[in-house]
């Protein structure tokens, strides 16, 4: 292999990179390359066909790794318009990881339709879309009705609750947007019960995920990112993940611990864990002071329902109901559709399971 040829290819890579999308369309012997250097784990190859440097690979977060595969397609197929949560990552929405990994494209109704592992094809009713990060997407509004739809109800209140944030509408804004939608869309019915539970005050995934747990298990709902009183320093109050006003009038306070909180560089603010420790016992400290009790989980604890069932009812947070209707579960036959809206016998809804949610490919008529 000459010294030219891996030079070009190297160069193919730097090309890449600097567009922030993976390699491909690799021909000939550059492939020969590349895949040699594969087998010496210089290169990984996260689609069929498409090609990164590892090392850069890696130094990727997980939505830069789902757009720069995202890109790498759109190059390869200019007309392709991704949609769900392909889009919500662009869109800058909370994903899943897991839901990550799976490219979702808009196809129209006389395309392509069958879907692979790790691609899986939606059918929309028309060609509107909007430019962002990089690929052609469906709109926000678009995305959030379809991901609602598609997502159970955990996954779904974090992209929920991030649309809210980073839109500054109001759940009943989200709520009109979801009945706006006429017709007998498939998961509908969950999307209106995610959407009636939406909030932007919620900071992050983890957040998201730790309310619809308890909501689910019927536990009080807290308020979101609250201050509190710090008596040593009135001016430094603190804002804590969840308040819980409880009728003694005692006041719990729950904080989600999660690992980057002493890890993520932008959160640790240069100190180092032990010293995040620290301050994070100085900070609980000053909150009991104040007359709350601090209630802390990590994100592991909470999913595990016997767990942190005990955790709340130890902390008396109060149980409402045993549980609440949260989830639905979808046709596995034909849709209810309006006669406007029904599909042909090609077009039925078909139903696939793909890692953390039930993706519908279905007409999506808007």
């Amino acid at each position: 292999m000459t010294r030219s040829r891996q030079l070009e290819v190297d160069e193919f890579f730097a090309k890449a990179e600097r567009s922030r999308a993976c390699l491909a369309r690799v021909s000939g012997k550059n492939r020969q390359l590349i895949c040699r250097r594969i087998a010496k784990g210089r290169v990984f190859a996260p689609l069929s066909g498409m090609y990164v440097r590892s090392e850069y690979w890696k130094s990727l977060s997980l939505e830069e790794m789902a757009l720069h595969k995202a890109r790498a397609l759109q190059r390869q197929h200019p007309d392709w318009i991704f949609c769900n949560t392909t889009a919500a990552v662009a869109h800058g929405l909370e994903i899943s990881y897991e839901s990550m990994r799976t490219i979702h494209v808009g196809t129209k109704r006389r395309g392509p339709s069958s879907s692979s592992h790790r691609t899986v094809r939606h059918v929309l009713g028309n060609d509107g879309h909007t430019d962002v990060a990089g690929i052609r997407a469906t709109s926000l509004d678009d995305t959030i009705f379809d991901c609602l739809r598609s997502m159970d109800f955990e996954r779904g209140l974090a992209a929920a609750d991030s649309y809210l944030r980073l839109t500054g509408r109001t759940r009943a804004d989200l709520v009109e947007l979801i009945d706006s939608h006429k017709g007998g869309y498939p998961g509908i019915r969950q999307a209106r019960i995610t959407a009636a539970w939406a909030d932007g005050h919620a900071e992050n995934g983890g957040e998201s995920v730790a309310r619809a747990r308890l909501i689910g298990l019927g536990f009080m709902v807290p308020e979101l990112q609250v201050w509190v009183e710090n008596r040593l320093d009135p001016n430094h109050p603190y804002r804590v993940d969840f308040y819980f006003p409880l009728p003694n009038g005692t006041v719990v306070v729950g904080e989600l611990d999660g690992s980057d909180k002493y890890s993520n560089p932008s959160m640790t603010r240069g100190a180092s864990p032990v010293k995040v420790m620290q301050r994070e016992r100085l900070r609980e400290s000053r909150i009991s002071l104040g007359g709350a009790v601090v209630m802390r989980f990590s994100y592991e604890e909470m999913l595990n329902d016997l767990f942190f069932v005990r955790l709340l009812i130890g902390f008396g947070i109060p149980r409402e109901h045993l549980s609440r209707p949260v989830h639905t579960h979808f046709a596995t036959s034909r849709p209810h559709l309006s006669t406007a809206t029904r599909m042909t016998r090609q077009e039925r809804l078909q139903r696939r399971v793909v890692p953390g949610f039930t993706v519908l490919t279905a007409h999506m008529e808007r």
